[in-house]
């Protein structure tokens, strides 16, 4: 039986170990997109792609295009935040990863014209439930400390404030609109945690999210699994970009703003490895 049943440590070794058997017959020039598919991309990346760049273009000239259109890494627009909901699944290290960003993003102590004093980086934890609708037919100058009632000291008094955010996603864009609505109307950012390690369909429907303006994925969990080319194609094929890295579990190590270079180089890597 091959392979066992149950998997065992020997077989596991062997799957690691037994060399990759090529399917390419000698001699014989694969195309763009065969080679894309290969790689794990999926048939709307590799179309996407062919179709909007110059003919003849090489696949590592692809994969710098591929990599420019997905990765979003530090942004004025994100750093002028004054709000920033932290959304994701369960378990896909949002908790952590709003401590984190208390601790990564810069405090501010000083204005320049019309700069707004970001005094400190303040976390909570909120589902958003329970007095939704009672909240929403409330008077449209409210302010912040109305909407997360249970942490009556929360306001924006120029600090920044992080949410980890518990509610369903399908709420998520009615609190944001609520927050348009406010008086001073503060700025937002909504980052979604997505931890590594599932497959293109797993990632495609986590992130076909009813479209919300400035939401930036941040790859999660990336010290236990490597992400995938398959992944990193479904970010694409919905138009979604990577602001964040998080790794490591301890609060002060393992975060980074995505960058271009690093996966740039990531998938250079792997199609040497591939032989393409």
């Amino acid at each position: 039986m091959f392979p066992p049943c149950p998997i065992t440590k020997e077989y596991i070794l062997f799957a690691r170990l037994r060399p990759k058997v090529s399917t390419i017959i000698p001699g014989e020039e694969l195309s763009i997109n065969a080679k894309m598919k290969m790689l794990g991309f999926s048939n709307s990346t590799a179309t996407n792609l062919i179709d909007k760049n110059e003919p003849n273009l090489e696949l590592q000239d692809l994969m710098r295009q591929f990599t420019r259109q997905i990765v979003q890494g530090k942004s004025k627009d994100f750093d002028a935040s004054q709000i920033i909901l932290v959304c994701g699944a369960e378990r896909s290290g949002k908790t952590l990863l709003s401590k984190k960003l208390s601790k990564f993003l810069p405090t501010h102590t000083a204005a320049q014209n019309s700069t707004l004093i970001l005094q400190n980086n303040r976390v909570i934890s909120d589902p958003l439930s329970g007095d939704l609708n009672s909240l929403f037919k409330s008077s449209s100058d409210a302010n912040v400390t109305s909407l997360f009632r249970k942490r009556q000291d929360i306001a924006l008094d120029g600090s920044r404030l992080i949410v980890d955010y518990e509610g369903p996603m399908d709420v998520l864009n009615s609190v944001l609109m609520r927050l348009e609505a406010l008086e001073h109307k503060p700025k937002v950012s909504v980052i979604y945690t997505l931890e590594v390690g599932k497959s293109y369909n797993a990632v495609r429907q986590a992130l076909e999210i009813p479209q919300i303006p400035n939401l930036s994925v941040a790859l999660t969990k990336m010290d236990l699994l490597e992400v995938s080319i398959s992944e990193l194609s479904a970010v694409f094929d919905l138009g979604r970009k990577i602001q964040f890295f998080s790794g490591l579990k301890t609060l002060e190590d393992g975060l980074d703003f995505a960058k271009i270079s690093v996966v740039e180089d990531f998938l250079l890597n792997i199609i040497r490895q591939e032989g393409l």
